[in-house]
């Protein structure tokens, strides 16, 4: 009875510890389970404090009242952007409540538009008639900008011109989207001027327009004064199909200045500049033996390739009867002494 006593305590015993480990496992468990939710909680929040978005909508209409469909909306400083939508709405988020918003649309003024927190703005738009109306040549005839539809770009020469520019090329270069200049090393020599790349296999030039003549000569542009010049603009791909083949690199029409009605006083435009050049890198010069050699050798090469007899090579100055360069010197000596007389 005793050993029986002694076995259902142990089995007793035995069942009670059991029981304490796997309360003791739960415990365990869900304490991790609180932790991990815990960090999480923490992480999301961190992420959600270090990404800070305020978005902004709005509409973008015109002074009556009608949406404008496609104006351009841009944080000012950044490149997050958008456009409105066929009603003139748009929606951007933006780094802070303290952006500013720029707004443009064609044919009207761009606008700077600062929410300053608000969450509900509205543009109104003016049109820029400057820019709708200025006449562009394109081809044989003329349109207002405001018309144009085509591929054509302008340079304004005002601009171009408040810096001095060697030939008329380097009023495009930069100015043009889509047109490359590579201007020549040597003095004179005429730039090379490529319209959204190589068109043909042979000549890429473009066409030169300069007051209804035509030419391909890139040498033109070396030839014409940029001060003379009243507006120039560039005709790419369909735009320039009027001219036929000969626009298949594009065309550059250049319009020159001309007198104008009730001119009653005489004006006079003055531009001068004025700079220093130093040579930077200068070749090292041969002395007298050393081009001696270089010119017999060069006659010496001349013989041997046509076959002529290399004992008869001359050189008036410096081996005048054949053979090996003999360098010449020669002294000068001036005495003067008076007579006391």
């Amino acid at each position: 009875m005793n050993q029986k006593h002694d076995y259902n305590s142990v089995r007793t015993k035995k069942k009670g510890n059991f029981l304490k480990m796997g309360l003791l496992s739960v415990v365990i468990c869900l304490g991790a389970q609180v932790a991990l939710a815990n960090a999480k909680t923490n992480t999301s929040s961190e992420v959600t404090n270090g990404i800070v978005q305020f978005t902004v909508t709005g509409t973008v209409l015109d002074e009556n009242g009608s949406p404008l469909p496609g104006a351009s909306i841009v944080e000012k400083g950044t490149t997050n952007g958008t456009q409105t939508d066929f009603d003139g709405n748009f929606t951007l988020e933006v780094a802070s409540e303290d952006a500013v918003l720029l707004i443009s649309y064609i044919g009207f003024r761009s606008q700077e538009l600062a929410i300053t927190g608000l969450t509900t703005v509205e543009a109104v738009l003016v049109e820029d008639a400057a820019a709708l109306d200025e006449v562009i040549v394109v081809g044989y005839a003329t349109q207002t900008r405001g018309d144009l539809t085509g591929s054509v770009a302008s340079v304004d020469m005002s601009e171009a011109t408040k810096q001095p520019i060697v030939n008329v090329a380097e009023a495009l270069e930069g100015r043009v989207t889509g047109v490359s200049i590579t201007n020549a090393g040597a003095p004179g020599d005429n730039p090379v001027v490529r319209i959204r790349g190589f068109g043909t296999p042979n000549n890429n030039n473009p066409l030169y327009i300069i007051d209804g003549l035509q030419t391909t000569d890139p040498g033109i542009l070396n030839n014409i004064n940029p001060a003379d010049i009243a507006q120039m603009n560039v005709l790419k791909d369909g735009a320039a199909s009027i001219y036929g083949a000969r626009a298949s690199n594009g065309v550059i029409i250049i319009t020159t200045k001309n007198g104008a009605y009730n001119q009653n006083k005489l004006t006079v435009n003055v531009d001068a500049s004025a700079g220093f050049a130093t040579v930077t890198n200068l070749p090292d010069q041969l002395n007298a033996r050393q081009l001696g050699e270089v010119i017999y050798v060069s006659k010496l090469n001349d013989a041997i390739r046509t076959g002529g007899n290399v004992n008869s090579i001359t050189h008036p100055q410096y081996f005048p009867n054949g053979g090996l360069p003999t360098v010449p010197s020669q002294l000068l000596g001036v005495t003067l002494q008076g007579t006391g007389e």
